[in-house]
């Protein structure tokens, strides 16, 4: 289990106002086609750094078993085993960073959840979400033309 952040009075009241602002942010762009244009440009930038982060994390759990060598049995591979060879890294490469998003993803989605678990699903609570998971799961209609 993931412990609970206990925040000191000053950054209890800081993520309650971020919250808070962002909530209200979501709501405004509901109802004004500027303030739409605008949060769907900050979910653009939110996700672009996200999936870096991601790719970073991903690289952390890079195995570092040396990858085998193109010569086998003293014999050089064909290219259909070294084709198979490069379609498992790339298999293995999704794997890492599907398990990365998991865990970020997770994370901002129970932000506000002491009991998640990212290996229990059963612990999963969409109604913990943060800020930042709000932001980015909200969905917002821009008038056409924008």
């Amino acid at each position: 289990m993931i412990p609970a952040i206990d925040y000191p009075p000053e950054d209890a009241r800081f993520v309650s106002q971020f919250e808070h602002q962002v909530r209200a942010y979501v709501e405004a762009a509901r109802r004004d086609p500027f303030a739409a244009q605008h949060l769907v440009a900050l979910q653009d930038q939110v996700m672009a750094q996200l999936e870096d982060v991601i790719r970073v994390m991903a690289q952390g759990f890079v195995d570092d078993t040396p990858l085998r060598s193109p010569v086998m049995n003293g014999r050089p591979m064909n290219v259909a085993a070294m084709a198979s060879m490069a379609r498992a890294r790339q298999t293995t490469r999704t794997d890492r960073l599907e398990l990365a998003a998991g865990i970020i993803y997770g994370t901002l989605v129970n932000e506000h959840n002491p009991d998640w678990n990212v290996m229990q699903p059963s612990t999963y609570d969409p109604s913990a979400m943060g800020a930042i998971a709000a932001l980015l799961s909200a969905k917002i209609e821009l008038p056409l033309g924008h």
